[in-house]
């Protein structure tokens, strides 16, 4: 059978008194003795006694606490700063918007009487065909004039209205992609990968744990690797992981679960930490980070087990299953982060000032729509 997964979080306090978690520890940081040494091991350390390992298991993790919780204090200091900014800029353009609005009005207002004149003078005009052509020619160049400054200032107000739509609809779409782009980058901030050597030096195995809300369908991109807190290289490519199955061996559509960790196997060639010249020998040692050879004799940096995902991330949400009897589906929608910022109270507040300077240049390009007709009339 196969074996459950450790939890990643401990069934009680992190307490080293605690016998509960002294268990967790030792699965979740595979403490073993190694009969051949003498000694317990725990990750790429010995230790004499196993309450050394279990203190140096118990340190580790305090530093995994402390590090998930100074990333998720960044991700809500920035989203905090970032909306009240916004605010501030959805203020000022809710205020010009409305500026904008009386304006319209009064210009409505103030050319209804012209538009009003101008087919009375055309109503007059045509009665007064009885009158001496000159008067009649008169009365005509009258109203083709009024007609033409109308129409050139009902199209001057169309092209401003049309240019402040053009800057709220450029203002609304940026703001929705810097906060799509914000909230997918906070969940993949919550993305945890761990390296650790294999048995035999030739081999990393790379875990990594979906702290995430949502369903990771692929992963792909670099790990950034530390040693001593220090970052020195990076891994070559790193996709995960495989399709996750139903008890049945259905694939599922998506890869890691809100909390599940997957693990991925990776050369010793795919990661860049090797201390191979004496720049690198010389940064090793002003920065403290403890050397040692490989199996060929090559020295690399001793690597710390967490590290620090660089790249894509496919989020998605599973829908309902579909057992058509011989065979189960499970469809899968992807993450929409537009849609989800689009619910955000600063993007909501741009977006009504989009929506309201539409409303303007529409009534703008209606009132030059009857400017035109009406000079048409006079001219025909």
């Amino acid at each position: 059978p196969a074996v459950p997964p450790v939890p990643e979080e401990p069934p009680c306090a992190r307490d080293p008194g605690l016998e509960a978690y002294k268990l967790w520890l030792v699965a979740r940081y595979a403490i073993v003795r190694n009969e051949t040494l003498s000694a317990f091991v725990c990750g790429e350390k010995l230790f004499a006694t196993v309450d050394e390992a279990l203190a140096h298991a118990h340190a580790q993790e305090l530093q995994r606490v402390a590090a998930a919780t100074a990333r998720a204090e960044a991700v809500e200091r920035a989203a905090r700063e970032f909306a009240e900014s916004s605010l501030r800029a959805t203020q000022a353009a809710a205020a010009a918007s409305l500026a904008q609005r009386e304006r319209l009005r009064a210009w409505v207002a103030a050319n209804r009487v012209v538009l009003a004149a101008i087919c009375a003078v055309v109503v007059v005009a045509a009665a007064l065909g009885g009158y001496r052509f000159g008067q009649h020619r008169k009365a005509e160049a009258a109203a083709l004039a009024a007609a033409q400054n109308l129409a050139l200032s009902a199209a001057s107000d169309a092209k401003a209205a049309d240019a402040t739509l053009a800057e709220a609809d450029r203002a609304w779409s940026a703001a929705r992609s810097s906060a799509a782009k914000r909230l997918m980058d906070a969940e993949i901030a919550r993305i945890e990968v761990t390296v650790s050597k294999g048995m035999y030096g030739l081999q990393y195995d790379a875990r990594v744990r979906n702290g995430s809300r949502y369903h990771v369908q692929r992963l792909s991109g670099h790990i950034n690797l530390f040693a001593r807190g220090v970052e020195i290289g990076k891994s070559a490519s790193i996709y995960c992981c495989d399709e996750a199955h139903d008890a049945h061996g259905f694939g599922m559509g998506y890869a890691l679960a809100p909390g599940a960790t997957g693990r991925k196997e990776m050369a010793v060639m795919s990661f860049d930490f090797k201390a191979d010249s004496p720049e690198d020998r010389k940064f090793a040692a002003e920065h403290g980070i403890p050397l040692s050879r490989n199996l060929i004799g090559d020295l690399e940096y001793n690597l710390d087990s967490r590290t620090r995902f660089d790249g894509t991330v496919v989020f998605v949400t599973p829908g309902q299953k579909q057992d058509s009897g011989a065979s189960i589906r499970y469809p899968t929608e992807r993450v929409d982060f537009d849609a989800l910022a689009e619910a955000l109270p600063e993007v909501r507040a741009l977006k009504g000032s989009r929506d309201a300077a539409a409303a303007v240049a529409a009534d703008r390009r209606a009132a030059l729509e009857a400017a035109e007709a009406a000079l048409k009339a006079i001219r025909h």
